[in-house]
């Protein structure tokens, strides 16, 4: 059995992408998935997701925040800790969310395997997200 998890944080007002990127730095969060950007501009409403070189990082991240401001879905991969623990964060402005979704060598619940460990994540994350006008979080265990 394959399952996810997802953690969706929501905003009264949504920061800017710049802001949310500055959160993640400060906490030790690195915007990249290894040694490249992971992103995707969903202003085709193909939820295409792209690597990039990470020298063009700024580049990319700027025209990201850039259709973010004009209500367009954007998401870029994640990591951190000696764990190198990753995912993928999506930012959609329509809901005024972050959804958050770990990468599946996430670790498991020792009580039951089958199911991720997502306690670790919240933790993290709330931290990142309180300071920007947090006000919900929803987790769940997808199958």
């Amino acid at each position: 059995m394959s399952r996810t998890i997802d953690i969706d944080f929501g905003f009264r007002e949504l920061a800017r992408l710049d802001d949310i990127v500055s959160a993640l730095l400060e906490h030790g969060i690195e915007v990249r998935s290894g040694n490249r950007l992971f992103y995707m501009d969903n202003s085709d409403g193909l939820f295409d997701w792209q690597y990039s070189d990470l020298r063009a990082a700024s580049s990319v991240m700027s025209r990201l925040s850039e259709v973010l401001a004009h209500g367009v879905d954007v998401g870029f991969g994640v990591s951190w800790g000696a764990e190198r623990r990753a995912g993928s964060l999506l930012v959609l402005p329509e809901r005024r969310t972050i959804s958050f979704i770990p990468d599946s060598d996430s670790p498991r619940l020792d009580a039951a395997p089958d199911f991720m460990e997502f306690g670790w994540y919240l933790d993290v994350l709330t931290a990142v997200f309180a300071p920007l006008g947090l006000t919900s979080i929803e987790a769940q265990s997808l199958e």
